[in-house]
């Protein structure tokens, strides 16, 4: 990053364990070392609540230390990890940390070049998880094969309230699946199908109708109540 002497100072205070330092934004800025550095640095730290390393070149490598550090840190609430193209091998190490991590709540992974395979992986995962509230996936290479699997993940799992599937390439088995899912499940709030042209508007209006109904009105609350500084929904 460009000023090594600041990203030095935060590691240095996430190792103390530093009340005053419970976020780090580093888009754009985090190189692979450096996301090392920082994964060692968080992996006991209690304090930390919110990272953020979008669109840095962090890779598979950098995806299998992240992970390995969510195993075992008991602190942050939220990670955003998109646009780092680490694909099915990198999200299989961030799967892994969430049948065992049970405080982080958010997930960006966004821009990631996630096909079928990691999205099956991450679908097991979840109905393991018991501390996921908001999942971001956009921009990914999801076809319906994922989707039916997150879809099936959603009948286990009682704690995810939005998922965003945008600008994937589901198509009606997909966004079916999700249909059918949402008989059982009734805690998500928000399911974001956009930029997928093959969904039928039938089965689009069916998920908007499954999420609007009174049954839900707990899960809303709850999640207004919860995110009450962050207003509207959105991906991380």
């Amino acid at each position: 990053m460009g000023d090594a002497a600041a990203f030095l100072k935060q590691i240095e205070a996430v190792e103390r364990n530093d009340p005053s330092c419970f976020s780090i934004e580093l888009s754009r800025q985090a190189s692979l070392e450096e996301t090392y550095l920082l994964a060692a640095a968080f992996t006991h730290n209690t304090n930390l609540k919110r990272v953020v390393l979008s669109d840095n070149k962090i890779g598979v490598a950098g995806a299998i230390a992240l992970g390995k550090a969510l195993q075992e840190n008991t602190g942050l609430e939220l990670i955003g990890l998109g646009g780092n193209r680490f694909g099915d091998e990198g999200i299989a190490a961030i799967a892994n940390a969430l049948k065992i991590n049970t405080t982080l709540k958010e997930l960006g992974l966004w821009g990631n070049s996630i096909g079928d395979p990691g999205a099956i992986v991450l679908a097991d995962a979840l109905k393991f998880n018991v501390g996921l509230t908001r999942l971001g996936l956009s921009d990914n290479k999801i076809t319906s094969a994922g989707a039916v699997a997150l879809a099936d993940a959603l009948k286990a799992n009682t704690t995810l309230t939005e998922i965003y599937l945008s600008q994937q390439q589901i198509d009606a088995e997909g966004a079916q699946a999700f249909a059918d899912a949402l008989k059982f499940n009734v805690r998500l709030v928000t399911l974001e199908l956009g930029g997928n042209p093959s969904i039928p508007p039938e089965i689009l209006s069916q998920i908007a109708a499954s999420l609007a109904d009174p049954a839900r009105t707990a899960a809303r609350l709850a999640a207004a109540s919860e995110w009450a500084d962050t207003k509207p929904a959105r991906e991380i």
